[in-house]
């Protein structure tokens, strides 16, 4: 399944025909705006992830519908999509080769992920109040499993700065037989942009995420791995749509699955993260 082209094709339809966008300046870290009552926006997101201790490449696709409902609240529904490429990996988690060629061996996945439905409530306003504020709840539903996210909001406008600080929990269970037991995640992002002129801003994303697991021999939760990446974001607005891309690196990890000489979270987190996020109003 080829998911870029589709949703380049409707991105470009749209942003043909809009006539006004609010605008996202990152895209991991939320800000506490919402859309108006009645206002309709439709967002395309493309996050990019490369390299695990063995190869592994992946492309996640969101197309999200979003909705103004009163003067502080917004939800919105999204159709998820993947295309996953990786090293075919044997009994104990090493990559397989072609006895023959000697090359690795590699499988590819691709297809319909689920669907999320979210909701954010506006607390407070980033410009006229001491700092802006919302909470933010998302459920998805998938093939293998479901998911429970809850995210506070912070941000503040001074001049041409935006700064923003979000915590967020996730839980996700998957539909496994005989085990209902959660993994949990606790993440961590901060940002902040520089309005630059010409509808141009750019800035700097820091985002930490954890994960724990349940260890079944203690009985109980155990962290699994903690992971911290930072770079640059860049972003463009102008009267019909938005765009904003945001590139992660991963610099450190506070703990990893598998000890290695990088002192990175290479098992389940990957070497660098991109994002990119086109906004337009329909």
């Amino acid at each position: 399944m080829r998911l870029a082209p589709t949703l380049s094709g409707i991105a470009l339809t749209a942003l043909a025909t809009a006539a006004g966008a609010s605008e996202r300046l990152f895209t991991y870290t939320y800000e506490s705006a919402v859309l108006a009552p009645g206002d309709r926006e439709l967002e395309l997101w493309t996050t990019y992830r490369h390299g695990r201790r063995y190869y592994y490449r992946r492309v996640d696709e969101r197309a999200e519908f979003e909705v103004g409902v009163t003067e502080r609240l917004q939800t919105a529904f999204y159709l998820n999509f993947s295309s996953k490429t990786q090293a075919a990996l044997d009994a104990s988690g090493n990559p397989t080769y072609d006895p023959t060629t000697g090359e690795a061996i590699l499988e590819h996945e691709s297809g319909v992920e689920g669907v999320s439905w979210e909701w954010k409530y506006k607390i407070s306003d980033a410009v006229a109040d001491a700092f802006g504020s919302a909470a933010y709840i998302e459920f998805s539903l998938g093939a293998e499993e479901y998911e429970v996210e809850l995210k506070g909001i912070l941000d503040k406008k001074i001049g041409d700065d935006l700064v923003a600080f979000n915590l967020s929990y996730e839980a996700e269970w998957a539909f496994e037989p005989g085990f209902n037991r959660p993994e949990h995640f606790i993440e961590a992002d901060l940002g902040w942009s520089h309005r630059l002129g010409g509808g141009l801003a750019a800035g700097l994303e820091v985002r930490s995420v954890s994960e724990y697991e349940y260890d079944r021999g203690e009985s109980s939760y155990e962290l699994a791995h903690s992971a911290l990446f930072a770079g640059p974001v860049v972003h463009y607005t102008s009267p019909s749509f938005w765009a904003t891309l945001t590139v992660l690196p991963q610099v450190h990890a506070f703990q990893s699955e598998v000890a290695n000489d990088d002192r990175l979270e290479l098992e389940a987190r990957e070497r660098i993260e991109a994002r990119l996020l086109f906004g337009t109003k329909f």
